[in-house]
Order: C-alpha cells, then sequence, then structure tokens
C-alpha cells in the first residue's frame, strides 16, 4: 500500500500542489482574503493571512511524515521531476510557519539536503502484490445477487431487532477467526 501510495498515485507532489495552490485561501475582488474553515468561508484580517488553518496544518504534518519517515524515503523513488516538485516547499517554509509548526525546521534540513542531492538513475524493481483472493472469490459466487444482498442488509443493518444485534456481533467475532478465513482461502 505505502509503495502504491508514494509511487503510483504520488500522494507527496499531489500534497506539495495543495500547499502551492491552496483551494482553502481565496483571494476577494476587494484583494482581501477568505480562508476555508469550520466547514465555512470567512474573511481573514491582513495579519491572519498567515496563520495556519486546521487543514493546511494537516497537509503540512502529512507531508513532514512521508517526507522524513524512513521507511517512507527508502520507497520513495525521486526523477528530476519529483525532486522539483518537492523542492518547491523550500519557498513555503518561513520563519512564521516554522514558529507555528516547529517539526517543519527537519523538513526544512532535509529539503536543502534534497536540493544538492543527484537524483539517482532510474531503476525498475519486481513489486509483488497479494492478489486479493478471498474478494474475487465474493465478487465470482455474488455475482446478480447484489441487489437483493443490498436490500438484506438494509434491514438488517438500518432497521435491526434485539436478536439480530446480537447475531451480526457473533457473525462478526467469527468472520475474522482463523478458521473462517482459511476455509475461504482454500475454496
Amino acid at each position: 500500500i505505502g509503495t502504491r501510495l508514494l509511487n503510483t498515485h504520488d500522494v507527496i507532489c499531489c500534497l506539495v500542489e495543495l500547499v502551492d495552490k491552496p483551494p482553502w485561501t481565496e483571494p476577494t475582488k476587494t484583494g482581501k482574503f477568505v480562508k476555508y474553515t469550520e466547514a465555512k468561508w470567512s474573511p481573514v484580517d491582513e495579519r491572519e493571512t498567515m496563520a495556519l488553518t486546521k487543514t493546511e496544518a494537516q497537509v503540512w504534518i502529512a507531508l513532514h511524515h512521508l517526507l522524513m519517515d524512513s521507511e517512507c524515503q527508502r520507497k520513495y523513488h525521486y526523477s528530476n521531476h519529483r525532486k522539483e516538485i518537492v523542492l518547491k516547499l523550500r519557498g513555503k517554509l518561513n520563519e512564521v510557519l516554522l514558529d507555528q509548526l516547529p517539526v517543519l525546521r527537519d523538513l526544512q534540513r532535509y529539503l536543502e539536503h534534497l536540493a544538492v542531492m543527484d537524483v539517482p538513475s532510474s531503476r525498475e524493481e519486481l513489486i509483488l502484490e497479494q492478489v486479493p483472493e478471498i474478494r474475487e472469490k465474493l465478487v465470482q459466487d455474488n455475482k446478480g445477487k447484489w441487489k437483493e444482498i443490498g436490500q438484506l442488509h438494509r434491514k438488517a443493518i438500518l432497521q435491526p431487532h434485539a436478536d439480530q444485534v446480537k447475531m451480526m456481533a457473533e457473525r462478526f467475532a467469527n468472520a475474522f477467526s482463523f478458521d473462517a478465513l482459511e476455509e475461504l482461502a482454500c475454496d
């Protein structure tokens, strides 16, 4: 999953683009700014323009984790393009931001190191993924029955009786037993 998030979907570059062009901050026609906080657009004082919202802080913390975690560093394959995009963060790391999120000082040092680092030559690795056999079997066995299954689940989940709730709890407990999973995998 980590390799897919990092290299296939390139979450790091997506988050960098969110920082570079934040959709939660908009200029108004009068030249002032509004920020999307607490599920609504709110006007922001000139002094508060640099204050981080929860959303902005979460994006920065996610970037910090993805770029600083040793396992993520090992899995993330830099190209010249990816390096260029990640280095956009250097221009966004200012003293006001670092005062609000001091943990980003490590990220700032990492980006300085990345700036002088040569991108390794392209290499292709063999990636093996476990085939979701259980899901495929369930899809195959229930082909054409999904509407009926949906109706049964609607009754059981949205309108359950007390005895049904007990029965569901027992089923959930049994569903994750090794014997049940082994039986599904062996079929």
